[in-house]
Parts: structure tokens; sequence; C-alpha cells
């Protein structure tokens, strides 16, 4: 409607324009500084880019912030920029999935978001700019069904006849278990240091123990095993003896093993994982 109003010719003078301008300016650098992941959604903040574009919209083309967006390459950026908005949101989405991470790289950022630039130019040439030129009463119908069919998915999904095929308990334990990678762990001690090595003991309520050996594939069983100590009261305490790289196996490393399981107690069980 804004825009509509500064194409039928309202508008403000030059002074207030710029002014208005500047304001919009503002509001939006303050939303990238003080717009975070932990801000709610909707809420006050989202009025600072909401209002600071409608402050650069009602300012008109005159206003000096509006020249500077006016030069080509903004131009272009905004001729891709939906396309370009949901090309990025997919790609960081499914990269993530397929990698079972919820947190890329900067490489991986910077190359999803030149990959998305790139689909978002394509989009433009290839079916943006077609269907606007060929603005028929039946391409418009086509994109009317396209649009209800997809509206009727979604209230179908929101309203329970259709149930997402993610939304299921065990895959949920499946997507939090993939950040459930924390070695050493917080309530894990310093068993034993020697050169570039460290052991370290998750203690338990026995006396007996049991010895984790290997790399960093072991190490990612100390968060459950630190859940099943916790839990079970008689659980006997777990020492890993653990190097990533695959660089368990030497001579000293034996040697200290075996000193560590004479420290840890005579004839006490002793047990060992590999």
């Amino acid at each position: 409607m804004l825009a509509y109003w500064r194409l039928q010719g309202g508008g403000f003078g030059r002074r207030t324009g710029n002014r208005l301008a500047f304001a919009g300016v503002a509001m939006l650098l303050a939303g990238v500084l003080l717009i975070t992941d932990a801000s709610p959604f909707p809420g006050l903040y989202a009025l600072l880019p909401t209002l600071g574009t409608a402050a650069l919209i009602a300012a008109g083309s005159a206003a000096l912030p509006n020249r500077l967006l006016a030069f080509p390459p903004m131009i272009w950026i905004g001729l891709i920029s939906y396309p370009l908005y949901l090309w990025h949101w997919s790609l960081l989405v499914w990269a993530k999935t397929l990698v079972m991470t919820s947190s890329l790289g900067a490489i991986h950022r910077i190359g999803l978001v030149g990959l998305s630039i790139i689909l978002a130019w394509m989009t433009y040439l290839l079916f943006e700019r077609p269907i606007r030129r060929r603005n028929t009463g039946a391409i418009a119908l086509i994109l009317a069904g396209v649009m209800t069919a997809i509206g009727v998915a979604g209230l179908l999904f929101w309203t329970g006849p259709v149930s997402n095929r993610l939304d299921r308990p065990d895959l949920e334990r499946v997507v939090r278990a993939v950040n459930d990678w924390e070695y050493p762990s917080r309530d894990m001690t310093v068993q034993k240091s020697f050169l570039d090595y460290t052991f370290y003991r998750k203690k338990g309520r026995a006396d007996d123990a049991v010895l984790f050996v290997g790399d960093s594939n072991m190490e990612q069983y100390a968060p459950r095993v630190s859940f099943l100590i916790d839990g079970n009261p008689g659980s006997p305490s777990a020492i890993f003896a653990t190097k990533g790289g695959c660089h368990f196996a030497s001579p000293e490393l034996g040697r200290a093993a075996t000193r560590l399981r004479r420290e840890v107690g005579g004839n006490r069980p002793f047990g060992a994982a590999g």
C-alpha cells in the first residue's frame, strides 16, 4: 500500500524525505545489531526492520540513502532478493540436515550463500521474468492453483490430518544426540597425564572400574557412560584411556596402561572395553 501511495504521487518534501530515509537506515542497522537468536519473535524488535523499510519506501527516490540504493549492483540484488531468500534458507537447512549438525563452518556458509546467489539469478531469468512478460489469465490461474495447493497442504499439516514425517519421538532423540559429544565432560577428572596423553575418570559408586581404550571413536561413548553411571547407584567407575588420531598403540602407552591398572587397585575387578 505504501509503494502504491508513492506511485500515485504521494510523498514528502526533500528535507522530510531525507530525515525519514536516514531514520529508516538507523532502524535497519539497529535491527542488525540488536536482533539475535535469543530475541523473541514475533516481538518488538521485529518492528525495527519493518518500520525501517517502510520509512525508506515512504521517503521516496529523491532521498539521499535511496539514491545510493539506486546503484546498478543494488538494483540487481533487489531483483533477485526474493528467490535469494528462498534458496539460501533451503540450502542452509538441508546442508545442516545432511551433515547432521546444527552449526556449519564459515567457509561452508559462504559457499552456500554463493550458490544461493547463482540459483536466485537463474530463477529470476528462467521463471520470474518470463512469467511477468507472459502476464495472461492462464498464468494467473496456474499460479493461484499452486498457491492454493500449498495453502491446503500447510493447513493439513498444521491441523493434524497429515503427520509430519520428522515429528517422531525416536527421531527427536537422534537429533538431540548429534550434539551429545562432550569429552571430557565437566564431571570427569584427570586420572593420569603423560607425554601428550590424558586419561579421564568418571567416578562411580562401586569399587571396580571399566577401562575404555581407543581413539576418538571411543570418546563418543563418554556422555552415554556418564549418564548410565549417574542413573545407576551400583555402577563402577569409568576410565577413558583414549587418544584422537589413532595414536593409541605405543610401547610407552602400554606401560602406562599397566601402571594405571595397578594404581586403580590390586585385586579389584578391572574390565576393559575397546
